[in-house]
């Protein structure tokens, strides 16, 4: 028996044979790998985005919550100045913001009273509140002399305050009036 023509021939054909064709799997399992990782990169933002009831720790503010925020907390600053002319800015400015954040909402009419009364969410609970507020608010710019106290000043702002934190847009990082 010859075995030395098998070997050589073995030596000199079948083993670089056997190894390009390892060295063409390793570079196809690679390629495919990196095909694998891009396709599923890609496919990210299709994904469903499932809540699970898990509140995010750390909340992201829009930027009209931020607006609405500056223009509160500015309204509520007035108050601290404790005086009567303070406070009617202060109602003044929280009247505005109410009207404009119902405006964006979506809320029909033309004034604020319109829009309070196309209000039909039974599960708001400030909404006579703000009522109340609004006519003083009305009083206090078409009445000439009409004088408000820091007191009910607060108090008018409070029902606003109220009745923004029923709509989600004032919560615990906001400053509280009164």
């Amino acid at each position: 028996m010859n075995t030395t023509g098998f070997e050589n021939f073995n030596s000199q054909v079948i083993t670089p044979f056997i190894q390009m064709l390892i060295l063409i799997f390793v570079l196809l399992d690679i390629a495919a790998l990196v095909m694998l990782v891009y396709s599923l990169k890609r496919a990210m933002k299709y994904r469903p985005n499932f809540d699970l009831g898990i509140k995010k720790a750390r909340k992201v503010l829009t930027l009209r919550e931020k607006m609405v925020m500056e223009r509160w907390n500015s309204a509520v600053a007035k108050l601290a100045i404790d005086s009567p002319e303070a406070a009617k800015m202060a109602i003044i400015e929280a009247d505005n913001l109410v009207n404009d954040v119902l405006k964006e909402l979506g809320f029909a009419g033309e004034h604020l009273a319109d829009r309070l009364s196309n209000l039909e969410l039974e599960d708001l609970k400030h909404d006579e509140e703000v009522f109340v507020a609004h006519r003083l608010r009305n009083e206090l710019t078409s009445t000439p002399g009409f004088v408000v106290s820091v007191a009910d000043g607060k108090k008018t702002v409070a029902a606003y305050e109220a009745f923004l934190e029923e709509l989600g847009l004032l919560g615990d990082q906001m400053e509280h009036a009164g």
